[in-house]
């Protein structure tokens, strides 16, 4: 029903008889189409149950009883396609005049909306040229803007670029400005470096580090006395020119006292060696500088020194200084008053019996030492015939014969020493019949020998005994087991006092006589 919306509603009453009419007719001869199908089956089954059964006469009676009906029925089947087909065609003519008016109802429809669609077209049309039109000249305008923005985005570009240009030099000028200074300055910053090592091996590696050091010292010693001292000290620096002499000689201008002061520049490595030490003293102790003291400093460590050491010797004092910084040239002028104020304290002149006998220790030392090495034996042989010359000046006499006197005296001593000890030994002859008088038992050691070692007691039972030992040690022994027995003791002999040995405090060692003065 809802497929009749679309038709005219005067349609509908044609349309639905029509329908009925095809319905019926189908109903009808449908199910007879369907039967004489059916019958058309069977039939087919019959002609094969007829031709397996040929002996049989009935199937052939039946078959000729078919076929009439057959006819029979195809005569019906001719008689039902005529009325068919003369009612499909009215209702086919009716069919087609209601789709011819169909046609021409919905062909004028279309060509009113082809005519709407035309008109719709052309306004489009129109909208869109209009809308072209503009949207052309707002593309010609921005293209216009386009090309302003690209002439003022290249023309700032070239700016940009002079610019670059100009930076780019600029920071070339720039940087080649800095890398000058900064080379001139790492070129300043070598040769400080440069000059620092020549220093350093001026001072520590060169053959000359020696006379380096020393000048650089005195230098720095006459800064210090001309800010510091108020130049109060006359300073020489002497260095190898003269025997005899230390590095630099200070004479305070006030007293007129001379002090020597000796540098020495030497790695950790290797020390101030001993021969410059003893050359040290020399020259200090040496009677023609008038010195009353010396210094010596080192910027390593003093073999046998501590790393500040003084001496008295000959009644100069010295003083030992290792690992001296230049830095710390105040350390030096404190040792200076310090000697000066000790000379002042202490008389500056030996009694005439302390100088003679300083003079004959030294005068033994320097013999001693060329009999005992070798290698210095000429050396010491030397020195010991300076002070035989000094002894000589000073007192008028020979410092060897005085020493041949002495010897003989002490031989002579020593002869009248032995005499009175044997004269002792002959007083002290040990009486041996006394000593066994009243004894009743009489002990003696290797075949009856009777020494001076004895011992007389009273043993347990009253007996006096009387035995001999073959030395003191032995005696000791039982005299102290007798004494812990509490046995009665008569007489022994004469216990031997054992000699301790000192230790001497006076050391007369090279030049260094550490005790003469303390």
């Amino acid at each position: 029903m809802n497929n009749l919306v679309k038709y005219p509603q005067e349609d509908h009453e044609y349309i639905i008889n029509g329908g009925i009419l095809i319905y019926d007719y189908n109903k009808k001869f449908g199910s007879t189409l369907n039967s004489l199908n059916e019958l058309n089956k069977k039939m087919e089954d019959s002609k094969e149950l007829i031709m397996e059964r040929e002996k049989s006469v009935k199937l052939g009676e039946m078959i000729v009883e078919m076929e009439n009906k057959n006819k029979i029925i195809q005569e019906k089947l001719l008689d039902m396609e005529k009325k068919n087909m003369y009612v499909r065609e009215e209702f086919l003519n009716k069919e087609i005049d209601m789709k011819t008016r169909l046609y021409n109802e919905y062909d004028e429809k279309i060509k009113k909306k082809d005519e709407q669609i035309l008109s719709i077209r052309d306004d489009v049309i129109k909208k869109e040229e209009a809308k072209y039109n503009y949207l052309k000249k707002e593309l010609e305008m921005e293209r216009e803007n386009r090309k302003i923005e690209i002439n003022r985005i290249q023309e700032w570009l070239n700016t940009e670029k002079s610019n670059n240009e100009y930076l780019k030099k600029r920071f070339e000028i720039d940087l080649e400005r800095e890398v000058s200074n900064q080379t001139q300055c790492y070129k300043e910053e070598l040769e400080e470096l440069k000059k620092k090592n020549q220093e350093y091996y001026d001072k520590y590696e060169n053959k000359n580090k020696g006379k380096i050091f020393e000048e650089e010292f005195y230098r720095k010693v006459e800064e210090y006395n001309d800010k510091e001292e108020g130049n109060k000290w006359k300073i020489s620096h002497v260095g190898s020119k003269y025997g005899g002499m230390c590095d630099i000689i200070f004479q305070h201008k006030d007293t007129g006292q001379i002090i020597l002061v000796e540098s020495k520049n030497n790695l950790e490595k290797n020390p101030v060696p001993t021969k410059d030490v003893d050359k040290f003293y020399r020259d200090v102790l040496d009677k023609t500088n008038n010195a009353i003291g010396g210094i010596i400093i080192s910027t390593a460590k003093i073999q046998k020194k501590r790393s500040f050491e003084r001496e008295v010797v000959q009644n100069k004092l010295l003083i030992f200084i290792s690992h001296f910084s230049l830095n710390n040239i105040g350390q030096l002028f404190c040792n200076l008053e310090y000697i000066i104020g000790e000379n002042q304290i202490h008389n500056n002149e030996l009694s005439k019996e302390e100088r003679n006998e300083l003079l004959v220790k030294q005068f033994d030392y320097y013999i001693d030492e060329g009999n005992f090495h070798k290698t210095r034996s000429k050396r010491a042989f030397d020195k010991s015939e300076e002070i035989r010359e000094i002894y000589y000046k000073l007192n008028q006499e020979d410092i060897k014969i005085l020493k041949n006197d002495e010897k003989k005296v002490e031989k002579v001593k020593k002869k009248k020493e032995k005499e009175k000890n044997e004269e002792k030994k002959e007083k002290k002859e040990i009486n041996f019949q006394e000593l066994e008088e009243n004894c009743d038992k009489v002990r003696k050691i290797n075949n009856e020998k009777q020494t001076k070692f004895y011992l007389k007691y009273k043993n347990e039972l009253g007996e006096i005994i009387m035995q001999y030992f073959s030395d003191n040690h032995k005696m000791e022994k039982k005299l102290e087991k007798i004494k812990d027995e509490k046995k009665e003791i008569i007489m022994h002999s004469i216990n031997k006092k054992r000699k301790k040995i000192k230790k001497n405090d006076e050391t007369v060692n090279n030049i260094k006589i550490n005790t003469i003065l303390n």
